[in-house]
């Protein structure tokens, strides 16, 4: 069977009118994105790269959205000119708006459409450098700083004058971003279980039965 001729093609500045669209949704996204993970991904703490790259893609979706947000202004000051008409056919508009205005006006229109792109993928590569730091970071530097934290913590819940601990457990849970330490003092027989969350949260310690 042939294929079917296709039907008449939008017009071009239909297109740009929806691409503008489609970049406030996705800059809006990506925003509500970083609000809602910004504490579970520790946007503000993981390293150099996240402190900048976090801020980064916030400020690139907001200039997406306010880039994209000017592409109809122009849009529409560029149609109605054109459908004034041409004043040297008998249009409505004046030479000054045929001959200097509309070239202007869609030449602001493609610049801001372009540059709203443009943001919007610096935009995501910003935010996939901040997933990606966040992947990479060193479980095990992670894991001896939980450590730590808790070794202090647990000096003042021993009942022996010098504890000796001994660590029995030592888990990771990434819903609470936290370890969750389970560790016996010898001398006693006490066992207690410690949460170390990742970000700079107070720890917590609980003595089990």
């Amino acid at each position: 069977m042939a294929e079917q001729a296709p039907g008449e093609p939008p017009s071009r500045w239909e297109i740009i009118n929806d691409y503008s669209k489609t970049v406030v949704t996705l800059g809006a996204g990506l925003l509500g994105l970083i609000a809602t993970f910004a504490e579970k991904l520790g946007l503000a703490r993981d390293s150099a790269v996240g402190r900048i790259a976090s801020p980064a893609a916030i400020v690139f979706s907001v200039l997406a959205i306010a880039f994209a947000l000017l592409v109809p202004g122009r849009l529409d000051r560029y149609l109605r000119i054109c459908a004034a008409g041409n004043p040297g056919n008998g249009g409505t508009a004046t030479q000054e708006q045929w001959n200097t205005v509309r070239p202007n006006t869609i030449w602001w229109c493609k610049f801001w459409a372009n540059l709203s792109y443009i943001a919007l993928f610096l935009a995501a590569i910003a935010l996939a450098g901040v997933a990606l730091t966040r992947l990479c970071l060193n479980q095990q530097t992670d894991e001896m700083k939980a450590l730590s934290k808790a070794d202090k913590l647990l000096q003042n819940f021993s009942e022996a004058t010098k504890p000796k601990w001994q660590r029995q457990s030592l888990s990771y849970s990434p819903g609470s971003d936290s370890f969750e330490l389970i560790v016996l003092e010898q001398q006693t027989s006490a066992r207690f279980k410690v949460i170390v969350p990742r970000p700079d949260i107070p720890c917590s310690i609980q003595r089990l039965p």
